[in-house]
């Protein structure tokens, strides 16, 4: 049966926020995480990427960066699975969606596609999910 809360009076919630403060300033809660430039962050990655990792050597290190995202494969008590995460498994499933397309390609005899192609047929409908 679901219980039917009321709304928190503005003294209340003024009070909750008093109360937040100060187990801040104690230290017995974290502080508030800043916000994350995701543009700034999204640029300065993509940067140091290009600069260190672009050899095939390099590629074990994606795989563990992976490996690291991905919800584990052990079942656990409560584990949310976050958006995060989903991203890491949106792109292995393009990955493994372009090694088909192309297989397929390849035993119709197609040496060739149009990016556009790709995009819309297996690209577009994952990133849609």
């Amino acid at each position: 049966m679901a219980v039917k809360r009321k709304r928190l009076t503005n003294a209340e919630k003024k009070m909750n926020a008093s109360v937040k403060a100060e187990l801040r300033a104690k230290g017995i809660i974290p502080p508030v995480k800043p916000k994350l430039n995701r543009k700034k962050f999204s640029t300065e990655t993509l940067q140091e990427y290009r600069d260190s990792l672009n050899t095939f050597g390099d590629i074990t290190y994606l795989y563990e960066a992976i490996a690291w995202m991905s919800p584990s494969s052990a079942p656990k008590i409560k584990e949310e699975i976050t958006l995060e995460q989903i991203g890491v498994m949106k792109l292995l499933k393009i990955a493994l969606a372009i090694k088909n397309y192309n297989k397929k390609s390849k035993e119709a005899g197609q040496t060739t596609y149009k990016p556009y192609d790709l995009y819309t047929e297996v690209v577009k409908p994952i990133l849609e999910l």
